[in-house]
């Protein structure tokens, strides 16, 4: 098999791609940002691959049939991208605030044009997207690449417009938050993004319009923003938090109970469908046992780092569990939120602590809308 200089940056894209799509499954694809992000990384998957497969093809003119397939493939990536990055930006890292129906209504009419874009690119009537595959000059050696029609430079516009989307609704999100943490997830969520838009419009767009040919640094570009999203991801714990398809509880406001009584009332309540999630003192795992529940959002309050883990006497995990109620809140129908953290805190710290920090996380009860129980 042939492998050129053109394709490793393809396959290392493609497995950036790859390594991310597992991460959002295995982090659950029902959870907040989840279902766009998924949509968003498997449009640059399948761009990537796409392209490994045209530098997988064989030199010129070897193999033209398989080239032709990863430009279908690539195509396919192409279209499905503008509609996951605004997708992408409106749920990422919080949801954007606008109606229900609307946010709804809007991505019904993206995702209408990039499934009309895509059959066109699989079928290629008429050759309305590509006129087949040509050989030129990449990064050294003669490589397979697309003979574009018209149509398919006026999209490549388009996805470029949607970037721009993308940018303009991140830097809005900035600007409406006063979360450190969120704002943290933007700047390098945007830096990368920023990074990936100059290399396209320098290697790929702007060649374009003055009639010369290049080699796309498209896929660098891709692994470039992958690597940003993915430290946020590992960094910020994005994608931790989800509702679940669950149908909310009357009893709204906030509770304090004894411990008993409080895990008992939250873990009624989750096990009647409505969506919770808890801030204990023991492991998460087994706090779900111990209670006969399944696939809710817990976090241990402790002094030690790791997964499901938060020391809320730190600046950045106290902006984390903010992060955490605010994000579940807005996305969960009236939701159930357990705090049973004393225990852990007066052993870290000490009981004027805790009752600082639980009056911080009380003020965010109101934006919830559900029940904040409070163990004591």
């Amino acid at each position: 098999m042939w492998f050129p200089n053109a394709f490793w940056p393809a396959f290392f894209a493609v497995g950036m791609g790859a390594l991310i799509l597992a991460l959002i499954l295995r982090s659950g694809i029902k959870r907040p940002g989840n279902i766009p992000a998924f949509i968003l990384f498997t449009a640059f998957f399948l761009w990537s691959f796409g392209e490994m497969l045209e530098r997988l093809a064989g030199p010129p003119p070897a193999d033209e049939a398989m080239a032709f397939l990863g430009a279908r493939v690539l195509f396919i990536g192409i279209a499905l991208s503008p509609a996951a990055f605004i997708h992408f930006s409106v749920e990422y890292p919080y949801m954007l605030r606008m109606g229900e129906r609307s946010r709804k209504g809007v991505m019904e009419i993206l995702y209408g044009i990039s499934a009309f874009f895509a059959v066109l690119g699989l079928f290629n009537p008429g050759a309305v997207i590509f006129q087949g595959v040509e050989p030129y000059s990449g990064l050294g050696q003669e490589i397979w690449g697309l003979d574009e029609a018209p149509l398919y430079t006026i999209y490549t516009f388009y996805v470029l417009i949607a970037a721009l989307a993308f940018i303009g609704i991140m830097e809005y999100k900035y600007m409406k938050t006063d979360m450190k943490i969120i704002k943290d997830q933007i700047i390098l969520s945007l830096t990368g993004f920023f990074l990936a838009v100059v290399l396209v419009t320098a290697s790929s767009l702007i060649p374009t319009l003055y009639g010369q040919s290049s080699y796309p640094l498209t896929t660098i570009s891709f692994t470039l923003f992958s690597l940003f999203v993915l430290y946020t991801i590992l960094r910020y714990r994005t994608f931790l938090v989800s509702p679940g398809d669950s149908s909310g509880t009357d009893e709204k406001g906030i509770f304090i109970m004894d411990r008993r009584k409080a895990e008992e009332r939250f873990a009624s309540s989750v096990k009647r469908s409505v969506p919770g999630i808890a801030f204990v003192f023991e492991d998460p795992e087994g706090f779900r046992k111990r209670h006969g529940l399944r696939d809710i959002p817990v976090f241990q309050i402790t002094e030690e780092a790791g997964k499901d883990r938060l020391n809320p006497l730190k600046e950045e995990h106290r902006e984390m569990m903010k992060f955490i109620i605010l994000s579940f809140g807005e996305r969960a129908k009236s939701p159930v939120i357990l705090l049973n953290i004393k225990k852990a805190v007066e052993a870290l710290a000490s009981p004027e602590e805790y009752k600082k920090i639980v009056k911080d996380l009380k003020a965010l009860a109101e934006s919830t809308e559900g029940t904040f129980i409070v163990a004591e």
